[in-house]
């Protein structure tokens, strides 16, 4: 047969500060497994939890966007009327060759 030392819940002790402090440690435990579970449990927060990480992506990747756009600036505008002017240069010097 087993002895009180080597019960089901471990190592029986006679001393009732043992005792308590056993019986603190299990509810401590036990406190902290319900809280995970309800915390599981709640749908409405596990929902709006995912939808406030997913608004925080969306913001993050918004701000990247606007981030680049913004950083191509002047250089973008500056290229594209670059362009047009050697564009506009190349018809006037063709049309000159064309009148002579």
């Amino acid at each position: 047969m087993s002895s009180p030392k080597n019960s089901a819940m471990g190592s029986a002790s006679t001393d009732p500060a043992q005792v308590r402090a056993d019986a603190e440690r299990a509810r401590a435990e036990l406190a902290e497994t319900v809280q995970a579970l309800a915390a599981k449990a709640d749908v409405k927060a596990r929902a709006q939890r995912s939808a406030q990480q997913a608004r925080a992506r969306a913001e993050g990747k918004a701000r990247e966007f606007t981030d680049q756009v913004r950083g191509t600036g002047p250089a973008v505008p500056i290229a594209v009327g670059a362009a047009l002017l050697a564009l506009v240069l190349l018809l006037r010097r063709a049309r000159r060759r064309g009148d002579r």
